[in-house]
């Protein structure tokens, strides 16, 4: 059971937008073409047949010309289409190459139009193809042996680094464009396997440029596809490379470490990263899991943690604001309280510092609510008079939460979130005074607008 939830924490991170993969799209996209497949495939054995001949083989010019026909078949079934081309285009190029007129299909959560093509699918939304899936094949290890002919052709001789270089990077984006095809359908795994493939072309030293991103792009998708071993691989490459995504990396390598049934280390991973980043809600919320499943370990022994980081770095507003979150999680509400309070004084402008205070306020008040809530309808003078007085606290805590979430409107206005809770704060504050109303009258109005 907690393995599952581990997981579902995981796969929550995939509703937020993954790095995205830059297609260049003037790298070998001629128009969209007709593919013979049988001929392509002859050509490849030609191609096999020269560097199988020693004194041809010999030569960098006969790998790169293999490496490009091998390029060529691997590219050539999907030539001309990318994300982002314009749905029309798309149908005006392709013409009768169209099998079917289009339909309305469902993929991971996302309604798409799916267009069945000749030698590809491709997956439209809002006019413009977000991503493709080849259908038709002509080698399936085409990219693998183009990457090894230009490997071979570079050894040979460092005359071809240029046109190794360009092939090298032909490779790369060819990876990415089929890992954005296999994320959108779901196949999460073979995605993880081609984003590596593309981070692998980017570090070859004909281009020496690793890219980040799609050694971390293949770290989440083998993670959340449950491959774990791989994921670990891929996201201690993206810690080498210090790609951090703002401690996703130490929440991603704890992930796999615990499904890996390396609990301890899952753990250690995690207190590291606390540390660097106390304000990652999945760090967070993750190493307080741990603590909660070991009966031998107490959840407060994150704080020590914290506090020797801020001991170090007291100006530091993120350090407070983590600890703020911890202690919100623990319970610990006037505490959390004090904790985001000095996060905001140290920097006014973090929008999370004012947000996550606005909401402990709330949270605060609603249990004083609950109690309020659970008290006898008073009978006496005296009654009414404590009646009276832990309705106005209420209100008073209530009330304490619109300046900080106003100050985070002001910081961000597209946050719905923002923008909801002052709708409903002050809807319940909205009979104290004509200023209250007055709010209540702004957000409601401009929380409907952006629904």
């Amino acid at each position: 059971m907690k393995r599952t939830i581990l997981m579902a924490a995981a796969l929550l991170m995939m509703a937020a937008p993954m790095a995205n993969a830059q297609i260049d799209t003037s790298l070998g996209f001629a128009d969209i073409q007709d593919v013979n497949v049988e001929k392509a495939r002859a050509g490849l054995k030609k191609q096999d047949a020269a560097v199988a001949d020693a004194k041809k083989a010999a030569k960098a010019a006969t790998w790169v010309k293999r490496g490009q026909a091998y390029y060529n078949a691997a590219n050539d079934p999907t030539a001309g289409v990318f994300a982002g081309l314009n749905e029309t285009v798309l149908l005006n190029t392709v013409g009768s190459k169209v099998a079917e007129a289009g339909e309305d299909v469902v993929v991971n959560g996302a309604k798409l139009r799916k267009y069945t093509c000749e030698n590809f699918d491709a997956y439209c939304q809002g006019g413009q193809i977000v991503f493709v899936v080849a259908t038709t094949v002509i080698d399936p290890n085409a990219l693998e042996i183009a990457y090894e002919s230009y490997d071979k052709a570079y050894t040979l001789s460092p005359k071809v680094e240029k046109k190794v270089n360009e092939g090298m990077t032909n490779i790369m984006n060819k990876h990415i464009f089929n890992a954005q095809g296999y994320y959108g359908i779901g196949k999460l795994t073979e995605a993880a396997s081609e984003f590596y493939k593309a981070y692998r072309a980017s570090c070859h030293a004909a281009v020496n440029h690793p890219d980040t991103v799609d050694v971390y792009n293949a770290a989440v998708m083998a993670t959340v596809g449950g491959d774990f071993q791989n994921g670990l691989t891929y996201v201690d490459e993206a810690i080498k490379l210090n790609y951090m995504e703002g401690g996703e990396t130490y929440y991603y390598k704890s992930v796999c470490l615990y499904n890996l049934d390396r609990k301890e280390e899952a753990k250690e991973v995690l207190k590291e990263g606390i540390t660097m980043y106390p304000t990652n809600n999945n760090i967070i919320e993750t190493l307080l899991q741990y603590y909660n499943e070991d009966e031998n370990s107490n959840p407060r022994d994150i704080i020590p943690m914290v506090r020797r980081a801020i001991a170090k770095d007291p100006s530091n507003a993120n350090l407070h604001l983590g600890m703020g979150r911890i202690h919100a999680k623990l319970g610990e509400l006037d505490n959390a309280v004090a904790s985001m309070q000095t996060a905001v004084q140290l920097n006014p402008a973090d929008f999370y510092a004012n947000f996550y205070l606005g909401d402990t306020y709330l949270e605060q008040a609603t249990i004083l609510e609950a109690e309020l809530n659970r008290l006898p309808f008073p009978t006496t003078a005296d009654a009414k008079a404590a009646y009276d007085q832990a309705l106005k606290n209420v209100n008073e805590k209530f009330a304490a939460s619109v300046v900080p979430f106003e100050t985070a409107y002001g910081l961000n206005p597209k946050e719905i979130a923002t923008v909801e809770r002052l709708k409903n704060v002050t809807f319940r504050l909205r009979e104290t005074s004509p200023e209250m109303k007055a709010k209540y009258e702004k957000y409601n109005d401009l929380y409907n607008s952006m629904r």
